[in-house]
C-alpha cells in the first residue's frame, strides 16, 4: 500500500498555508476546506473525502485541523500523526473545537452568526509572514466561518493515536498542547516561531514530517 502525506490546513485557511512545506515533500496533498463547514464533523467529512482509502496516510495537522484527526485516523490506515501547532485532543472523549475561555472573544467577533477572516481577528498579523506576497496569498484564501462551527464539538474514539505521534510547537502558543503531547511519550519538537511558521521555516517542519514518514 502506497503511503501518502496529507498536509491538513485549518478550515479557516486554504491551501496556501501548507504550500511552501508541500513544495519540500514531493507528492504530499494538501487539504484545505472545500465550504465553510458548519461544524467539527463536517469539515472531518470534507477532509475524509479528499484522501482516498486505497493509501496509508501521514496525517499532518496544522491550528485547529488537529481537532479532526481522530476522526479521519479512525476511518483511513494511516501510518504515523504528526500536530503542528495544532489542537491536541485527548486519548478518548470529547474534543471542543473552541476552548470555552475562547468563545466570548468568537461570539463578540460574530455577525449574524458568522465570524469574519481569521486575520482580521488580531490587531496586525503581518509579522506572522515572511513578505507581503505570502501574506496576501494566505489571506486570499481565508473562508469565514459560522460560530456554530466553534461551538461544535467532536467525539475522540479511543485507539486514533495508536500509531507514532508527533507534535511540533511553534514558541509556546500551544505550550499546554505540547506539554500534554511530551507526557503521552510523542516525539516533540520546538521550533521558535511563531503561528504560522511553517510559512516561514518550511524546511524544518518538513524536516519532522519526513522523520514521521520512517
Amino acid at each position: 500500500m502506497t503511503v501518502d502525506i496529507a498536509l491538513i490546513a485549518s478550515p479557516l485557511l486554504g491551501s496556501a498555508s501548507w504550500e511552501p512545506v508541500a513544495a519540500l515533500l514531493p507528492g504530499a496533498q494538501v487539504v484545505s476546506a472545500e465550504t465553510p463547514p458548519a461544524t467539527g464533523i463536517a469539515y472531518a467529512q470534507q477532509v475524509l473525502d479528499a484522501l482516498p482509502d486505497d493509501r496509508q496516510w501521514v496525517l499532518v495537522a496544522h491550528s485547529n485541523a488537529g481537532a479532526v484527526i481522530p476522526y479521519v485516523a479512525s476511518r483511513r490506515s494511516v501510518a504515523a500523526l504528526v500536530f503542528v501547532d495544532a489542537i491536541l485532543p485527548p486519548p478518548v472523549g470529547e474534543q471542543p473545537l473552541a476552548a470555552p475561555g475562547f468563545m466570548p472573544f468568537l461570539a463578540s467577533l460574530a455577525s449574524s452568526g458568522e465570524l469574519p477572516v481569521w486575520t482580521s481577528w488580531w490587531d496586525s498579523v503581518a509579522s506572522l509572514f515572511p513578505s507581503a506576497a505570502v501574506q496576501s496569498a494566505v489571506s486570499d484564501q481565508q473562508l469565514r466561518l459560522p460560530l456554530s462551527y466553534f461551538q461544535s464539538t467532536m467525539d475522540v474514539p479511543a485507539g486514533w493515536d495508536a500509531v507514532p505521534c508527533f507534535y511540533v510547537a511553534f514558541g509556546d502558543t500551544y505550550a499546554s498542547e505540547r506539554a500534554d503531547a511530551s507526557a503521552r511519550g510523542w516525539d516533540v519538537t520546538i521550533l521558535d516561531g511563531a503561528h504560522l511558521h511553517q510559512l516561514v521555516d518550511p524546511a524544518a517542519v518538513a524536516s519532522v514530517i519526513r522523520r514521521a514518514c520512517g
